[in-house]
């Protein structure tokens, strides 16, 4: 249908104009923009009705005040609203301090730019943006011996998934936005939202598609250099969620598996951007690959050999020269802290657990000895990583601890419990399953996955062995 020039009287500007602060045309029945954007057409102070008399007309929601909740201004007013004890400033502070050292998705020069001083001075995306940085430091609350989210937590994460699906239909997308929308994915990773999370991503990351499919031309090469990093770390934390969601929850493939990461990028170095001091978050990008390729070796196996021992020993190989790198360049006693070194021990106790079940075509050879030789000194060098666990008061201090390490630790925890009830090195595997289900536990009044993880360990241990480790970890140290 062709839009046709507005007839009756003046009318203010339709949402989407006002939002981007465009003069609006006003035509019928969709405005020029919203016409070339293909997306609806809203106005929210509607002229008199010019319907013939007699004319009926059904207003079903007539008596709901729909503009003072759906448009962008009143919906930054309630993020606002629930953003009174903090300003811009003190928001991005605190993600310096508790998110930028393993999830750093702004880079340097955007953290030391000119910030709004004050909520009225700041877009909608960018207090969005900050509402996700202070719903994801927030801390859960100990309820009868265990851990879960205060309810203002809850109704603070609820209501931004209402927001995010009111500015999507208003037709509202930047890097900003695209970067709320992670961290609060981010949060339902971190305390152990399962299936929210597995949602959330593919909704994200047709967001980010949406900023290039939706521009005239590819939208890096509408950047300024600045605006680039931005849009490439944007990118590199996508994948990295993606990746990891899709090994927490079984075989099934990331959504952005066998694509260009970050894409439209033509006649450019995409990853020159690690030469600059934001480079970490880049490098955990390079340890998902690797997971990733781990996964894809691992549950996409070849025709003719369920696993691919040679492939498979390749990645390792990289995955063991990579952590060789990542940890000549991170102090000894942060190693637990770095994403990078999550994702690539992962990717190790996948191909370790796997190879001490594998058996050839022909049923002749098998690598157990070794990989379970591996298997546990991988797991003995994460048991000793998180014994520093025990110094720190996780739910009081900002300690900036990767959601990542969470899930390593519960693989470890959960290769060794089923090692364990198969009678397999009885001293030597309760030891390390008490130092790993105690680091859970720390875990837990930081990151409610910790709390999750040790829920399904606990279903998945026999009864007695579950006795002889609950018995012995109200007593002593992790070690």
């Amino acid at each position: 249908m062709v839009a046709q020039p507005s007839l009756g009287p003046a009318r203010k500007a339709c949402t989407r104009c006002r939002l981007h602060k465009r003069k609006c045309d006003n035509r019928q029945p969709s405005c020029s923009l919203c016409t070339r954007l293909s997306q609806p057409c809203i106005y929210t102070d509607s002229p008199t009705s010019t319907s013939p008399p007699g004319a009926r007309t059904e207003e079903p929601l007539t008596n709901l005040p729909v503009q003072e909740v759906l448009t962008p201004p009143d919906i930054k007013a309630s993020i606002i609203a629930r953003l009174a004890s903090t300003d811009p400033i003190k928001a991005i502070a605190l993600y310096r301090a508790a998110i930028h050292p393993w999830f750093g998705i702004f880079s340097e020069s955007m953290l030391s730019s000119q910030h709004p001083a004050s909520w009225d001075a700041a877009s909608v995306d960018f207090v969005l943006l900050c509402f996700g940085i202070v719903l994801l430091t927030s801390a859960p609350e100990e309820v009868q011996g265990g851990y879960n989210l205060q309810a203002e937590h809850r109704s603070m994460y609820l209501l931004s998934k209402s927001w995010i699906s009111l500015l999507e239909g208003a037709g509202l997308n930047s890097v900003q936005f695209v970067k709320a929308r992670l961290l609060i994915n981010l949060f339902e990773v971190a305390h152990g939202f399962a299936v929210e999370a597995y949602f959330s991503i593919a909704n994200v990351v047709r967001a980010a598609d949406a900023l290039s499919v939706f521009q005239q031309q590819p939208m890096p090469q509408s950047m300024a250099e600045t605006d680039m990093e931005e849009y490439m770390l944007m990118w590199c934390g996508i994948a990295i969620l993606d990746r990891f969601i899709a090994i927490e929850n079984g075989q099934w493939s990331p959504v952005t598996r066998g694509r260009q990461i970050p894409p439209n990028i033509q006649n450019c170095n995409r990853f020159a951007v690690l030469k600059h001091p934001s480079a970490a978050l880049p490098r955990a990008f390079e340890a998902s690959l690797l997971l990733d390729n781990m996964h894809t070796n691992l549950h996409q196996p070849t025709p003719h050999m369920a696993f691919n021992l040679e492939e498979v020993t390749a990645i390792v190989r990289t995955v063991t020269s990579f952590e060789t790198v990542i940890k000549e360049s991170v102090p000894e006693n942060e190693e637990l802290f770095s994403t990078s070194l999550a994702l690539s021990s992962t990717a190790l106790l996948l191909a370790y657990e796997n190879g001490t079940k594998a058996i050839g075509p022909d049923k002749t050879f098998t690598c157990a000895s070794a990989a379970t030789t591996l298997l546990n000194a991988k797991v003995d060098d994460i048991s000793d990583m998180v014994t520093v666990l025990d110094r720190y008061d996780l739910a009081t201090k900002a300690l900036s601890l990767s959601p990542f390490v969470t899930f390593v630790v519960y693989r470890a925890a959960a290769i060794t419990t089923g090692r364990l009830q198969s009678g397999s090195e009885v001293e030597a595997n309760s030891r390390r399953l008490k130092i790993l289900r105690r680091a859970l536990r720390s875990i837990a009044p930081r990151w409610l996955a910790g709390e999750r993880y040790t829920k399904l360990l606990d279903k998945d241990t026999s009864p007695r062995i579950l006795k002889a480790l609950t018995n012995n970890q109200s007593t002593g140290s992790l070690q």
